[in-house]
């Protein structure tokens, strides 16, 4: 019985040991196929995700960043044109104002300066015996600075002349022009002519004259501060 019980033994040692040489043959010809299916190593190619990468702690998706609408430019530029528009349509408004207020005042300056030349010429040189007094003073008062203070100083003795002369003269201004000028003084010239009166009216034929006045504002009003005779 010994005998046959280690018999037994060893039959199914050699039938374990076979299958196991079995498997082992049947594991070397898969290897092999799939050895010869697949290509060598340093021919795989990775392929790279598809998918950005999430980050683990955070796991948030990547944020896109704003994208621009080439109409927000295009709107700006239309803004700023309009705003430049604006601005010189404002500025030269602004500059016909100050040119025809400039014209304005001129104009206006150029006819005082005008009427007081003139003025003045017709004091000085129409003069009348009978009313001596009254032309000299007349003269006075329009005019100021050095050219009154000589006036006034020999005012007695023009006075008389005038009243011993007899005569009587008319003068009237032709044209004037001003030379130039500020807001408080000008040179204007004047052309004149002078007729006698009176008596003496066909004795004395009529002279043409050509001055050239000085005036400086005195006390807000325009006075003759200087006369100039201009030869014709």
């Amino acid at each position: 019985m010994l005998a046959a019980a280690e018999e037994a033994e060893a039959e199914a040692a050699a039938a374990e040991a076979e299958s196991r040489a079995a498997a082992a043959r049947a594991r070397a010809i898969k290897l092999r196929r799939e050895a010869a299916v697949a290509p060598p190593a340093e021919q795989r190619v990775e392929e790279p995700p598809t998918d950005p990468p999430v980050d683990p702690l955070l796991d948030t998706q990547p944020v896109e960043p704003p994208r621009r609408h080439g109409g927000g430019a295009a709107k700006v530029l239309a803004a700023s044109v309009a705003v430049l528009l604006t601005c010189a349509g404002a500025g030269a408004s602004g500059y016909l104002l100050w040119h025809h207020h400039t014209v304005v005042q001129r104009e206006a300056r150029t006819a005082e300066f005008s009427a007081a030349a003139r003025q003045g010429v017709v004091n000085l040189m129409t003069v009348d015996s009978a009313h001596a007094k009254e032309d000299v003073q007349r003269l006075l008062d329009s005019s100021t600075g050095k050219f009154k203070d000589d006036l006034q100083s020999s005012a007695d003795d023009l006075t008389d002349t005038l009243e011993q002369s007899k005569v009587a003269i008319k003068v009237t201004v032709q044209s004037s022009a001003v030379e130039s000028m500020n807001a408080d003084s000008g040179v204007v010239l004047v052309a004149a002519r002078s007729e006698a009166a009176g008596d003496a009216k066909e004795a004395r034929p009529p002279a043409d004259w050509r001055l050239a006045v000085t005036l400086n504002r005195d006390g807000g009003q325009l006075k003759m501060s200087a006369v100039d005779f201009v030869s014709n």
